[in-house]
This record gives structure tokens, C-alpha cells and sequence, in this order.
């Protein structure tokens, strides 16, 4: 009997940031979809394969896109799963597909198409250093009151 996997979902691959930690970083995206069967509905798969390029995949160049090996087993059908690849470029664009066996294996065909671009390194650079910093001098200065002596009678002579 030949059995056929059919991937369910790996719609909207991508979880939406939270408040405890955005899914995508400079050099990582979080994936997650809807594990499919067995047979189908049926049963637990056996194992993922999932791609990623700069490059739009298609079903003629998944095997020649990047493969994430890091997968996680295939749990319960409809459970929700995830993984985060990592070592990406930053501010680079990625494509990703996932294809699902069962263990014959009989491959499904590749899941819909995600693309997320990764953010832009962090600012690691310092400022640079002042060169020039230097002891002022405060120069003080006053001029004393002359003392206006009158002329004519009881002035010094």
C-alpha cells in the first residue's frame, strides 16, 4: 500500500513578535506550522525537511536551497511546532519551505512559500575617542580702585 503524506499547513510559518522576545533577530527567524499526519490526518510523520535560500524556492530547486538540520520530530498531527534557524546574515531576506515523510519514506510535496528578511546588526561600533582634551587655564584678572586724592588742601605732597 503506498501512503502519502500531505502537509496540512505551514501557513503563516512565522510567529508575530511578543511581548517577551521578537521572533526574528539579526541573524535568526522562528518558524512555526501545523504538523500533518501520517497518512495524511493520520498517524505521526516521521521526519521534516526544511530549506531555506535568499533565493524564491520552488518545487524544481528545494533540494539545492540550504537545509536546516536542527528539526524537531514530527509531533500528534495539528500539534503546533517550531523551530529557529539560526547563522543568518543580518538584514538579509529568506525564503523557507518544508517538506513532510512518513517512514517509507514517502515525501509530501513543498509547503507554501514564507520569506522574512532578518534585521539589521546591532550597533557594536564605539565612538571614537576624544583626542584632544586638555587642562584650561582661567586666567583672573582685576583692576584695583585708585583712590582719588583731592587736590589742594590736605594732599600728600
Amino acid at each position: 500500500m503506498h501512503r502519502s503524506v500531505v502537509l496540512l499547513a505551514f501557513a503563516a510559518l512565522l510567529a508575530l513578535p511578543t511581548a517577551a522576545g521578537a521572533q526574528v533577530t539579526s541573524t535568526s527567524i522562528t518558524l512555526s506550522w501545523t504538523t500533518p499526519g501520517d497518512d495524511s490526518l493520520l498517524g505521526t510523520a516521521a521526519q521534516f525537511d526544511l530549506r531555506y535560500s535568499t533565493a524564491p524556492i520552488s518545487s524544481a530547486n528545494f533540494t539545492g536551497a540550504t537545509r536546516w538540520t536542527s528539526m524537531p520530530a514530527p509531533a500528534a498531527p495539528g500539534t503546533r511546532q517550531s523551530v529557529t534557524v539560526t547563522g543568518l546574515a543580518p538584514a538579509t531576506t529568506y525564503h523557507f519551505a518544508i517538506k513532510t515523510a512518513d517512514e517509507v519514506p514517502n515525501w509530501s510535496g513543498i509547503s507554501n512559500l514564507v520569506s522574512r528578511a532578518t534585521l539589521a546588526a546591532p550597533d557594536t561600533i564605539p565612538p571614537a575617542a576624544i583626542r584632544d582634551l586638555a587642562a584650561g587655564f582661567v586666567w583672573l584678572g582685576w583692576h584695583t580702585a585708585s583712590v582719588a586724592r583731592p587736590h589742594g588742601r590736605g594732599a600728600a605732597r
